[in-house]
């Protein structure tokens, strides 16, 4: 007499977990591979971001201090000396070739020193800050005979001088907030005197 078993046996029959870890590997690789691919993204931009800053930290410096730029940064001198500092940059580091100077509103890429767009000087009462309630940038004016006789005792005028740097970026995702319509920005403003 046979017997007939009612239940299967608990037991997994042999063969039934081949492939289930490619299967799990499969699934699991498109995440990890975006997540990959999205941090690399993003600490390329971050170092790319570094790296403008620096360039217009240098570039605000020059206006500082450059005897063909104090005081008259729009001279066709000033501009020379801040493309050739472009050039040297850009040859030096590839991540600065291709680079947009000097002012927000710049629009072309720095390829002759006739693309350069002045760095900006800002004027500020020295008192004002203390005094006013009004946020910093409100009290900063591109008007160097201002006034400050409201800010006494202390009625220096303090000059600024503040590059803007933009640099188009190839786009990893469509959902990638950088592109050549929206650069990576970095900007500087150093007080002169």
């Amino acid at each position: 007499m046979m017997k007939r078993k009612f239940f299967p046996s608990i037991r997994p029959r042999r063969g039934l977990k081949d492939g289930s870890a490619a299967v799990e590997f499969a699934i699991i690789l498109f995440p990890l591979t975006l997540l990959a691919l999205g941090t690399f993204n993003y600490f390329a931009a971050t170092y790319q971001i570094t790296t403008l800053s620096g360039a217009a930290r240098t570039m605000a410096e020059m206006a500082r201090k450059d005897g063909k730029c104090v005081g008259n940064v729009t001279s066709t001198n000033c501009t020379a000396d801040l493309y050739s500092l472009i050039s040297s940059m850009g040859t030096n580091n590839n991540s600065l070739s291709g680079i947009t100077c000097c002012t927000s509103s710049t629009t072309s890429v720095v390829s002759s020193a006739a693309d350069i767009v002045s760095p900006v000087y800002y004027y500020s009462c020295a008192g004002q800050i203390a005094q006013s309630g009004a946020p910093y940038q409100n009290l900063l004016s591109t008007n160097s005979s201002l006034d400050c006789s409201a800010y006494a005792p202390d009625t220096r005028v303090v000059q600024y001088v503040q590059v803007f740097v933009k640099k188009g970026w190839w786009q990893l995702f469509s959902w990638d907030p950088w592109s050549s319509a929206n650069p990576l920005k970095a900007s500087m403003m150093l007080r002169t005197h």
